[in-house]
């Protein structure tokens, strides 16, 4: 009797990898062996770094697989230990609604801390004043054009004072890109303009103060333009133009100020129009008026002021709509509805005419697409747009009726996408939009730069306003947006400002738009969040907070818009949710509220948290996709959407999907990206979309996408990045989009994109080990050649031993070192080798692993059956097929020796009932002839024979009752630091 060993290697229990992002495929080891199918779980500190043709996700711990294909194992690349202590997590990008979490939200308002009080305030664009008490001017935010009077462009995040010291400002107002405020003698300064004409100097635009104008009385400031009223009631104007907004009868711009009228009260700049009340209560407009803004009754530009009302007390000009304030206290609103401006309960369309929309009012204050109005009794009401919380209601809802926000109020404004007011204790509050610091509360809306967040991180995952993350010990924390227990606490709130922990026993977490998903240390997935898709998988469309069961037994998931993808560990590829687009892969567009099965012999599957395709490896390292494809994002040369799954590429290690495009990594470490370019996401270079995939890096070895832009990993642990940066969220210190990568850190151990937001882990062992190649096909007796690079200062290092038991007295390679080692794997003998970690040392003498297939005694009556073989094909160690199965083990599992397939047997570590057991599923042959018994061992030294619980799973596995699989389980004893099972395959 022969005997063909499968052994099936277990490690000490270790924390959930690093590496177990639902958006990365599984790593896997396949080599060569003798007389053996080997499954060995291989040191936490090779994590992510194995990738080899048979790609997939293992539920914790991670057992990777060494297979008897005819393809060498030959490479590493990795970095520092992915579960050494102190594994720290960067985050960068969109920070608003704590998507960060580390504790500014922006979504309520937040009081300025440690400044001076105010008693007025003016909102422009991106930038903000305030007046104090004691009458200095203050400013913060956006500095482009100098508007902070500060002498250069540098954005200010906390404010800084823009009058000299002892001169009072009465009033202040904060155009796109200008400054302008009044002193107690009547003078107006000017500060910052795209050009000198937008502050009325002429030419030269000014980064410090300068007089415009004296004997002012009041100040107004648009979209590049400004108008101020004298004491004696004259209105001049300076600025741009272009629709008519001065007033002049035309459309060229005024470079210094000119006067326009007379007898005015007050007076208000939009966008690109502009309205005042006379001393009669007339009021009188020009400029833009597509939306209705003017009042007017038409939607048609005016070039002149033109009398549009009468009754009216105050007037306010926003983006593209208008409030006007009557002397009675009602309000009245024309133009735009969007976002429901106006406050009349409508969100679209527009009034060419003013409707009332409030009464009980005593100020106006329109925003560029928000609306605030101040009620007799101070209280402060908002309603419109809300993107960015600048309704200050904790949310990011958007509101067509005025709500009530505050109460006590004395000054307010609305900017272009924050707000601002103070309340009659003089106390500043601030929410909204703060990517230039406009809030002043020092921390920015986008973060361009890394920050660290958290210690002891083992992975993270990134959705569209949340942010989930798993620690080394299975905690999960959860940041950013709250709602229906996204963050998987049960709790539904409007956010969470720092990272809290909210559960226990989790292996790896994926959140996206509008739900989560959460995978147990057991291998069980749960869900919580919006379902109304039926992404939650429970039959129906309610919604939960509190995490309910989707599936056991599952290996790899992922949560996209409105869907859940999960892996099973039999290898189907399950879908439950939004199918609008075909995403869930079933032929049809039709959403589904309980998971279906969508395919067989899956891996891992991805997908992005807003965007409508998905990406899934099977186990043989092709890669398919599904659903949207109108940008050219699943690669297949057109942009036709795809209701069923279609082959984008073979020989993927794994791949990423952002919103509409695709990245992944091949085996040979090349980087491939398809689909929308608009931003640079796809590392071309250029900005030009493409429908088939391009190579666009090399020597990759980890990656990562969503939203617009993309990240990878190099072997040598340097993070690249490149596509949308309008939050900072490649962390290159910029909001410069880039369509070629650039190195953003090193020693970077693992990465994760979310729509605007991104992360990455490194760790504090600066040590980094890599190599090249990451794979190489082998014939038997052919050397392969790996050559390794070590640097660092870490602790920690590698260690590869030989010899048939594992002995571990002969090391072939320690790490870290200072040299630059060659060793050499021999496929030829009857040894194998495996890894271990261990102390630094110096480099050890080289040696080699040997590997060879030995023929059982009776082999002919198998090869005989296959006439078509000859010659060397006959022999046990043949591949006639190429498939990567020799002929011995094309008998022993039944399969075919000229007919090409894959095999993968997957090992996995399961919990039951408190018991830990390890779990075998593997094909065998009906043949009496051939017997399959099992041995464990607890050093790879001394075998005893096993007897797990062996279940046959599939008694029909190809159609002919020939074939079979059979699941073998074993009760481990936990207190063993290995434990290994092997299963031995006896022929005649």
């Amino acid at each position: 009797m022969v005997g063909t060993m499968l052994r099936i290697v277990r490690a000490r229990p270790p924390p959930p990898p690093a590496s177990a992002s639902p958006r990365c495929g599984r790593s896997a080891l396949q080599g060569s062996c003798s007389r053996t199918l080997t499954h060995c779980h291989l040191p936490d500190f090779f994590r992510d770094s194995m990738k080899l043709q048979l790609g997939g996700s293992f539920p914790t711990p991670r057992v990777l697989a060494l297979s008897a294909l005819t393809t060498l194992a030959a490479f590493v690349s990795t970095a520092a230990p992915a579960h050494a202590a102190n594994n720290v997590l960067y985050g960068m990008g969109n920070r608003s609604s704590a998507t960060l979490g580390e504790g500014w939200t922006g979504y309520e308002p937040t009081a300025i801390a440690n400044e001076k009080s105010a008693t007025f305030v003016a909102a422009g664009d991106t930038h903000t004043l305030f007046i104090a008490p004691d009458g200095s001017l203050w400013g913060m935010g956006d500095n482009t054009y100098g508007q902070l009077g500060t002498g250069d462009t540098v954005h200010r995040h906390r404010p800084v004072q823009i009058s000299s010291i002892g001169v009072t400002v009465t009033s202040a107002a904060a155009g796109s890109s200008h400054s302008l405020y009044v002193t107690s003698d009547g003078s107006l300064y000017g500060i910052g303009g795209s050009t000198g004409a937008v502050i009325g100097t002429g030419v030269s635009t000014r980064t410090s103060p300068i007089l415009i104008a004296t004997n002012v009385a009041s100040v107004t400031a648009g979209t590049s333009f400004s108008a101020f009223l004298k004491t004696d009631g004259t209105l001049w104007v300076t600025g741009s133009n272009t629709y008519g907004q001065l007033g002049t009868g035309n459309t060229s711009t005024v470079n210094i100020p000119i006067q326009i009228a007379t007898d005015v009260a007050q007076v208000d700049a939009g966008d690109y129009h502009t309205l005042f009340v006379k001393t009669d209560g007339t009021l009188w407009a020009t400029g833009n008026n597509d939306d209705g803004e003017l009042g007017n009754g038409t939607t048609t530009d005016l070039l002149t002021f033109t009398q549009v009302a009468t009754g009216i007390s105050r007037c306010s000009a926003g983006g593209g709509y208008s409030l006007l304030l009557k002397s009675d206290g009602s309000v009245w609103g024309t133009g735009s509805h969007a976002t429901g401006v106006l406050g009349n309960g409508q969100s679209s369309g527009s009034s060419t005419t003013p409707v009332q929309v409030a009464t009980g009012v005593s100020r106006i204050s329109a925003g560029k697409m928000h609306s605030l109005i101040l009620k007799t009794d101070n209280t402060l009401w908002v309603t419109g747009n809300n993107t960015y919380g600048q309704l200050a209601k904790g949310d990011f809802g958007f509101r067509t009726t005025f709500t009530q926000i505050a109460t006590s109020v004395s000054s307010f404004a609305g900017g272009g996408l924050h707000t601002l007011y103070t309340t009659t204790a003089n106390t500043l509050y601030t929410a909204g939009d703060n990517a230039y610091g406009q809030l002043g509360t020092g921390a920015l809306g986008a973060c361009a730069f890394p920050i660290d967040l958290a210690t002891d991180v083992a992975s993270a995952s990134a959705g569209l306003h949340q942010s989930l993350f798993v620690k080394t010990d299975n905690t999960l924390w959860g940041m950013g947006s709250a709602s229906i227990g996204m963050l998987g606490d049960s709790l539904s709130t409007s956010y969470q400002a720092t990272a809290k922990q909210s559960n226990t026993a989790i292996a790896a977490a994926s959140t996206s738009q509008n739900h989560s998903l959460f995978l147990k240390t057991d291998a069980t997935l749960w869900g919580a969040g919006f379902n109304s898709n039926g992404q939650l998988g429970r039959g129906n469309t309610t919604s939960s907070t509190t995490p309910i069961l989707i599936s056991a037994d599952v290996q790899s998931f992922a949560a996209g818009a409105g869907t859940t993808y999960f892996v099973k560990t039999d290898n189907t590829l399950w879908a439950t949710g939004d199918n609008s687009s075909g995403q869930l892969g079933d032929t049809t567009t039709t959403d589904r509220l309980s998971p279906v099965q969508i395919a067989t012999g899956v891996a891992s599957v991805t997908t992005t948290a807003f965007g409508r395709h998905v990406l899934f490896l099977k186990t043989d390292g092709s890669l398919y996709g599904m659903g949207r494809n109108t940008n050219g994002q699943l690669g297949n040369g057109n942009n036709t959407n795809q209701s069923t799954p279609i082959l984008i590429a073979t020989s993927v290690a794994s791949a990423a999907a952002g919103d509409s495009h695709t990245v992944y990594l091949k085996f040979d470490g090349t980087l491939w990206a398809t689909g929308f370019n608009g931003y640079g996401q796809l590392g071309t270079g250029n900005t030009t979309s493409r429908n088939t995939a391009i190579q666009t890096a090399t020597g990759a070895s980890k990656i990562a996408a969503d939203g617009s832009h993309s990240l990878f990993v190099k072997t040598d642990g340097t993070l690249w990045a490149m596509g949308k940066n309008s939050f900072g969220q490649l962390g290159d210190g910029t909001r410069t989009d880039r369509s070629t990568p650039v190195q953003i850190a090193t020693g970077v151990i693992f990465v994760e994109a979310g729509y605007e937001h991104s992360f990455f882990i490194k760790s504090t062992d600066d040590h980094t080990f890599a190599a090249q190649p990451l794979s190489q096909p082998a014939t038997m007796n052919q050397l392969i050649s790996l050559t390794t690079i070590s640097s660092g200062t870490g602790s920690e290092s590698i260690r590869w031993y030989s010899g048939l038991r594992g002995d571990t007295t002969q090391p072939i390679l320690l790490l870290p070192s200072a040299n630059t080692p060659e060793f050499t794997f021999n496929a030829n003998g009857s040894s194998y080798s495996w890894m271990k970690r261990g102390p630094a040392a110096a480099i050890g003498a080289s040696a080699t692993a040997r590997v060879t297939l030995v023929a059982p005694t009776s082999f002919a009556t198998f090869i005989a059956a296959h006439t078509s073989l000859a010659g060397a094909d006959l022999t046990s160690t043949a591949d006639p097929d190429r498939d990567g199965l020799s002929n011995l083990l094309e008998y022993a599992f039944g399969t075919s020796p000229i007919q090409p397939q894959r095999h993968a047997d997957l090992a996995s570590m399961t919990t039951g009932s408190g018991t830990r057991k390890l779990s075998l599923a593997h094909r065998r042959s009906k043949n009496a002839a051939v017997t399959f018994s099992y041995e464990s061992s607890a050093d790879l030294v001394n075998w005893t024979p096993a007897t797990p619980l062996v279940i046959v799973t599939t008694a029909d596995a190809d159609g002919d009752n020939l074939i079979e699989v059979a699941t073998a389980t074993l009760n481990v004893n936990g207190s063993e630091p290995r434990q290994f099972l092997r299963v031995k395959i006896d022929a005649p």
